[in-house]
This record gives C-alpha cells, sequence and structure tokens, in this order.
C-alpha cells in the first residue's frame, strides 16, 4: 500500500514490491523455463503461463461475457472485449488525437509516429515495433504450430488462422483482432494488412490479382506495386496521387461550400459530384 518497491534486478534496475516477483522477473534475463506443457512439451518460465496455454488444448473458455455470453480462453481478453460494449475510449494520442480503451493500446500506437521497433529476431535480427509481431514472425524460423482445433486438432502458426478455421464446424463468422491495437476486422486477410501498418513495413499490390504482399520478391517484378499507407487512418494507395488526395482529409479545412445545403467539402470535384443530388431532383 505504500507504493514501495525495494527489490531491485541487478540486470536492468528494475524494481518490484515482492521478493517472489524479482525472482520470476529474473527469469527474463536468464531464458529459463522450468514449467512444461504435459501434452506438447513446451517449456515456459511461469507455472500461470503452462496453465494458460493448456487451454489451446483443452479448448476451455472459462471466461463469458455478462452482455452476449460469448467465452474467451483468458481473462484479459475477457476485459479487452468488454470494452465494446462500454465503448469508452479515455486515452488520446497528442499527436494525431486517435483515442483508445486500454493505455497500454496508446504507447504502442505511439510507436507508429516515433519508429521504435525495440524487439529483435535473434535468428536473422529482424526488429520489430511489438513484442506480439515479434512472436508472430519467430513462427517461421521454427515451423511451431502452437494453435490446436479442439474439433479436428488441426494446428496453426496464428491464432487467427486458428479461429478462421473453427468458422468451419461452428458456422459462425469469425472476428480477427489486432493484438497490438483494439481493432477487429472479418476477414484475416484484411487483419494480417493491418497489422504490418503497426511495425512500418512495405505492402505491395500484385497488380494481376489484387493480393497484398509483405515483400515483392514473393512477386514478379513487373506485377509488384509498392502500397502508400496513411499514418492517420492506416488506409493505403497503390497510386501518389490517391495517396497525396487522401492525406489532405486529415490536414485540410473543407473549403467547398454547397450553395443549396451549406454541406462542405475538401476538394472542389468532390462539390460538383454532391450537387448533381439537387439537380437531378
Amino acid at each position: 500500500h505504500t507504493g514501495m518497491k525495494p527489490f531491485r534486478c541487478n540486470l536492468c534496475d528494475k524494481t518490484f514490491n515482492l521478493e517472489a516477483n524479482l525472482n520470476r522477473h529474473r527469469q527474463t534475463h536468464t531464458g529459463e523455463k522450468p514449467f512444461m506443457c504435459n501434452v506438447c512439451g513446451k517449456a515456459f518460465p511461469h507455472k500461470a503461463s503452462v496453465k494458460r496455454h493448456s487451454l489451446i488444448h483443452t479448448g476451455e473458455r472459462p471466461y463469458s461475457c455478462s452482455v452476449c455470453n460469448k467465452t474467451f480462453k483468458q481473462l484479459d481478453h475477457l476485459n479487452k472485449h468488454s470494452l465494446v460494449h462500454i465503448g469508452a475510449k479515455h486515452f488520446s494520442c497528442s499527436v494525431c488525437d486517435k483515442k483508445f480503451s486500454r493505455k497500454t493500446s496508446l504507447r504502442r500506437h505511439y510507436l507508429i509516429h516515433t519508429g521504435e521497433k525495440p524487439y529483435s529476431c535473434s535468428v536473422c535480427n529482424k526488429t520489430f515495433a511489438h513484442r506480439e509481431i515479434l512472436k508472430k514472425h519467430s513462427f517461421i524460423h521454427s515451423k511451431e504450430k502452437p494453435y490446436s482445433c479442439s474439433v479436428c486438432d488441426k494446428t496453426f502458426m496464428q491464432l487467427a488462422q486458428l479461429n478462421k478455421h473453427s468458422s468451419i464446424h461452428t458456422k459462425e463468422k469469425p472476428l480477427y483482432s489486432c493484438s497490438v491495437c483494439d481493432e477487429t476486422f472479418t476477414r484475416i486477410t484484411h487483419l494480417d494488412k493491418h497489422s504490418l501498418v503497426h511495425d512500418g513495413e512495405k505492402l505491395y499490390l500484385n497488380s494481376s490479382c489484387d493480393g497484398v504482399f509483405m515483400q515483392d520478391t514473393v512477386l514478379n517484378s513487373n506485377n509488384a506495386v509498392e502500397l502508400l499507407s496513411c499514418r492517420e487512418c492506416r488506409q493505403t494507395f497503390s497510386d501518389e496521387d490517391s495517396f497525396n488526395r487522401h492525406c489532405l482529409v486529415h490536414t485540410s479545412p473543407k473549403s467547398f461550400s454547397c450553395n443549396v445545403c451549406n454541406k462542405t467539402f475538401l476538394l472542389e470535384t468532390d462539390l460538383n459530384k454532391h450537387a448533381s443530388i439537387h439537380t437531378d431532383k
């Protein structure tokens, strides 16, 4: 209750209020993982992590939303979901005024503006802005598929892939949630495209099939078109003119006014299109 944290880590100077918390923290430096899953053999630094991981195998979802009855494997996932019903976003970015329901989401969002990438892959040294994206990337090297379908036992590298697959059994339309911010998507391809914005990855459009890829090397060089991403709203564009025109939406005042209904527009061309509403009547 006093706020004192007398236990200090001699490696990074982080302080803790309990010695047990300090001992648990030290494992992040030593890499020690003494707790093992008795189903797949995966090792973890903490007992709570094993317990949380085991739900992947059992399919148990013990936490239920009191509003819509949706169930979750972890309490923090339920808490995050509950904000959908509350709709409160109290944390505002001082750079672009985007609002978030959680302070952690705001902190992660700030990295878009600073360009900081503090998380590095130990295999290929590629750096990432967020721990979740590094973890997702690491599966490329390990080929690990930790997410298992409780119905048919098929395994997947990503939770979003498992959720998409599960809809085959439930016939429900899945909802994919970004692990960095609070945004959700109805298609996994939209989530994957969105996730790259957090890490500053370049996106490429295949002009022959409209597919979006992380690297132009996976495309025929004649078909690869680099996409430009708006930092304010994350919308992407394949040509610079459209991108620049879109950016004015966030930076410029609306200066063209309709003399019939007084509605204002950013561009004169948009005003002219709008005017047809009145002339067609």
